[in-house]
């Protein structure tokens, strides 16, 4: 049997057997800044379908704060600043999704994440209730684009090349300038989706509604203890088939 085959077939074993899907936290709109007053969705996408379906735990900075696949936040505030994650019955844990609220006048956003060959855009955004004339962009303290009544400012595909820093300034209100910087750089798409060991999960997690609160807070401060223990399925699945297009398997 060849190799491609036989981590098809141990990766459908790990399934079968009760390995669950590593969820992930999706922001809507989709920048990991926003505004005080502003309001944002937070969604726990994925997750173990064992047992009839996840129920979702939401943590913000390690404290458990709302149950549900979707968390709304309708009136930012800084306070709502913070790393959020979601869990999953029985107990699957996303990796941390930083959220940032600030008051002024202009923010460079951002998507909440940024992987190697994504087209993205960055918004330089203000806040409601101002005139705003033009924008500029920069790109580590070079000028990259001039005076401009576009918003956006589209990088394409990230990589070594697009990876920097980048500021935007807006004239707002007659002669006054106000501006923001944000890092770009891609991050690693095989932590977008991995695949945990249930049996690890049922050690970890006790019965009743209670003790799963409290075992679960303990289970994600050791979050980085599980990701040791997980399988990156993206990457082996990409890897496995392009083995198989190599060998002409799939042609």
């Amino acid at each position: 049997m060849s190799t491609e085959m036989s981590v098809l077939l141990l990766l459908l074993v790990l399934i079968q057997e009760g390995a669950a899907i590593r969820p992930a936290v999706t922001f809507s709109p989709n920048y990991r800044k926003i505004f005080t007053t502003e309001s944002i969705t937070m969604t726990c996408d994925g997750g173990s379908t064992i047992g009839g379906g996840p129920n979702y735990i939401w943590y913000k900075d390690y404290s458990p704060v709302y149950n549900g696949k979707s968390y709304i936040i309708q009136s930012a505030e800084t306070s709502d600043s913070g790393s959020y994650r979601c869990q999953t019955r029985p107990g699957e844990i996303s990796d941390p999704a930083g959220l940032e609220v600030v008051r002024g006048y202009v923010i460079l956003q951002t998507p909440l994440y940024v992987y190697e060959g994504d087209e993205i855009h960055i918004r330089c955004h203000q806040r409601l209730g101002y005139y705003v004339r033009r924008t500029r962009f920069y790109k580590d303290n070079i000028l990259i684009r001039d005076w401009t009544y576009t918003a956006e400012y589209y990088i394409g595909n990230v990589d070594g090349t697009t990876s920097g820093t980048y500021r935007c300034e807006k004239q707002i209100s007659g002669p006054y300038i106000d501006g923001d910087a944000v890092s770009v750089s891609a991050e690693d798409s095989c932590r977008s989706m991995t695949v945990v060991m249930f049996a690890f999960v049922i050690q970890q997690v006790s019965t009743g509604e209670n003790a799963y609160f409290e075992e679960a807070t303990k289970i994600h401060r050791h979050v980085d203890a599980m990701i040791s223990m997980t399988i990156p399925v993206v990457c082996l699945l990409e890897q496995t088939l392009q083995g198989l297009m190599d060998n002409d398997v799939l042609s």
